[in-house]
């Protein structure tokens, strides 16, 4: 019912979640990569507060990932943890391992640029992390 009533549109090529908002926007990424949402954050870091998304709990993936892997491979997506305030999705009680990951992000403020985040990470594909969906 939101989206009906709302401007929508299909986007007419792949940014890789690295799309810039310039209004308050929803991103609904359920089971995205770490890297897209990474992107996102990256191509939003000083204006986050106009950025709401729901998908994947962060704060999971900071408890089960090293730092060093995070900081590494989605430095964003690490340092946003503490801007972030996340609220669990209610679980299917039918399917209790379906979407039970789920919450919606919401940044509290914006973060200033830093000049760490101004360069582009060199990923070293060879140490890529392995993602195991199950």
């Amino acid at each position: 019912a939101v989206v009906s009533t709302q401007s929508t549109g299909v986007m007419s090529a792949n940014d890789r979640c690295s799309r810039r908002v310039t209004c308050n926007t929803l991103f609904y990424m359920i089971h995205s990569s770490k890297r897209m949402y990474d992107n996102v954050l990256k191509s939003n870091w000083d204006q986050l507060k106009l950025c709401t998304i729901v998908g994947n709990s962060f704060q999971s993936y900071v408890t089960h990932t090293t730092d060093s892997c995070l900081l590494r491979l989605v430095p964003h997506l690490f340092r946003s943890t503490d801007h972030s305030n996340e609220v669990e999705l209610p679980k299917f009680v039918s399917y209790p391992n379906v979407f039970n990951n789920t919450v919606i992000i919401n940044f509290l403020s914006s973060v200033e640029s830093n000049e760490i985040f101004k360069s582009t990470f060199p990923v070293d594909s060879s140490q890529d992390e392995m993602e195991i969906i199950l």
